[in-house]
């Protein structure tokens, strides 16, 4: 029995079926991809600042919202917990390098953008006291509020200089809430937290330039969160 090869016409047309459909598949598995990366490495940094908190408390620094120390000293501390790159504070304000790895004090910053990117910029004022570099590319701030003595610790979980550089997405806002006599890091959006709105700070509608911050919480405890990424 003589067997039937295929013509070059078919053999075309079956390639270009082939191609098409990656070029139509390949975006969604890059993207998942990317979402799976950025969650391991929030679950990561997470942890990490858990761990750091508790030993804190274990050498009786206070963390406490009216005694924690924050900027520079905090760094001391952190320094011992820990292994930094990068102490923003060697690296003074309006160099490129400081631009490069570093939020700019109190300023409008335009790397960086809200949950749903319907920001050009991002205001700074809620993680300039005090920045530092982990050796994994992490970049952790710090912020206490002069008004309310509130208490913010932020990651952008692959740093400054790698995108998305978006609220929700690698830069992450933590709480400490005060607990009787000692601060606990608590996620942004939680109740209790300055930024728990929802309709407003995790929203995909949402225009206000700090929407994302309460997004922590949900990046934590929905196992879906970061597959739903606007």
């Amino acid at each position: 029995m003589k067997l039937k090869g295929f013509t070059m016409a078919e053999v075309l047309i079956t390639i270009g079926i082939i191609g098409l459909v990656a070029a139509m598949t390949m975006p969604t598995l890059i993207n998942n991809a990317k979402n799976k990366e950025l969650e391991a490495a929030f679950k990561k940094q997470y942890s990490l600042l858990s761990q750091a908190i508790n030993h804190l408390q274990a050498q009786d620094v206070c963390t406490h919202t009216s005694c924690i120390p924050i900027g520079m000293t905090m760094l001391d501390y952190f320094s011992k917990i820990y292994k930094i790159n990068k102490r923003c504070d060697n690296m003074a304000e309006g160099l490129p390098e400081y631009d490069k790895w570093c939020f700019p004090k109190n300023q409008n910053d335009s790397k960086y953008t809200n949950f749903n990117k319907t920001s050009s910029y991002l205001q700074t004022a809620a993680f300039d006291d005090g920045q530092f570099y982990t050796m994994d590319g992490a970049l952790i701030s710090f912020e206490k509020r002069v008004t309310d003595a509130k208490v913010f610790i932020s990651v952008d979980i692959n740093g400054r200089a790698k995108l998305p550089n978006a609220l929700g997405h690698d830069l992450f806002m933590f709480e400490i809430v005060n607990k009787g006599p000692v601060g606990v890091l608590v996620p942004m959006g939680a109740e209790g937290t300055h930024l728990s709105d929802e309709s407003v700070y995790c929203s995909k509608t949402s225009t206000n330039v700090m929407n994302g911050a309460a997004c922590t919480i949900k990046a934590i405890y929905d196992p879906k969160y970061f597959t739903r990424l606007p």
